[in-house]
């Protein structure tokens, strides 16, 4: 649900690849997030909150396994850099995303499995809790 229901629904009128799915359960997301061939998170780096604001979308997209593109945020640390595919300028969006949809899809599935690996392995739970309580003592 959202303010872009009407935009989606009109763009899905005038092309078939697009189509709404309506509300659905977190786990039909994340089985509809490891069919895509790519997932884009289309947040760009306007307006301060953005240095202190990092998506956890991306994470998601991450774990998934599907590879990422997105904006390079001032708050994303670099060592996510090498897991997702980097928009750099909004006006190059479409060039990039051709781009990466005419690579070889196991190239990309290859990414993205790299990106699911790294984040399961060194962002999840046990991990961060252990560098809280690291930084407590």
């Amino acid at each position: 649900k959202g303010s872009s229901v009407s935009a989606i629904e009109e763009a899905a009128a005038q092309d078939k690849r697009i189509f709404y799915c309506g509300e659905l359960t977190n786990n039909q997301i994340v089985e509809e997030e490891k069919k895509a061939t790519l997932l884009v998170n289309p947040r760009p780096a306007e307006g301060e909150w953005t240095a202190y604001s990092f998506p956890s979308k991306n994470m998601e997209y991450m774990a998934s396994g599907t590879p990422l593109v997105a904006y390079d945020l001032p708050c994303i640390p670099r060592e996510y850099i090498p897991y997702f595919y980097q928009i750099t300028d909004e006006s190059q969006m479409g060039q990039l995303l051709q781009e990466l949809l005419y690579k070889d899809q196991e190239e990309l599935h290859s990414f993205g499995l790299k990106a699911q690996k790294w984040i399961t392995e060194h962002k999840n739970a046990k991990v961060q809790a252990d560098k809280v309580v690291r930084m407590l003592q």
